[in-house]
């Protein structure tokens, strides 16, 4: 794992295969953590049916949420520092990069999504 500073309050961890960026808001003490994983399929048919299962997961998950950013597919979760210990932030983290490995692999086998392009 690799943590690495990109500001106040910012960093990215490069887990597995997805890249995760960590912000912290000082103001309203929550934290989020966002999870990029691949991009969106290049089959316009497979889209609704990826859109579908985003919503079921989002459904069935918790504390995760699902969504799209420009092409790319996020897995976020959002922490409130004030209720967060050492180990229950370790292990919501943990938890966050082992599910955004397990959805990486899914959403490219079933899906068709593509590797997400690093950016400069």
């Amino acid at each position: 794992m690799r943590l690495a500073r990109e500001g106040v309050n910012n960093w990215s961890v490069r887990e597995g295969s997805a890249k995760i960026k960590i912000t912290y808001n000082a103001e309203n003490f929550f934290i989020a953590g966002d999870a990029y994983l691949c991009q969106m399929p290049s089959d316009p048919a497979k889209i609704k049916p990826l859109y579908e299962y985003l919503l079921q997961e989002n459904y069935r998950t918790r504390g995760l949420v699902l969504s799209c950013v420009k092409q790319n597919i996020v897995l976020s979760r959002i922490i409130y520092d004030l209720d967060m210990t050492k180990e229950n932030g370790a292990a919501a983290f943990r938890s966050l990069f082992q599910q955004a490995d397990h959805y990486d692999d899914y959403l490219k086998k079933e899906f068709g999504c593509t590797d997400r392009l690093e950016e400069a």
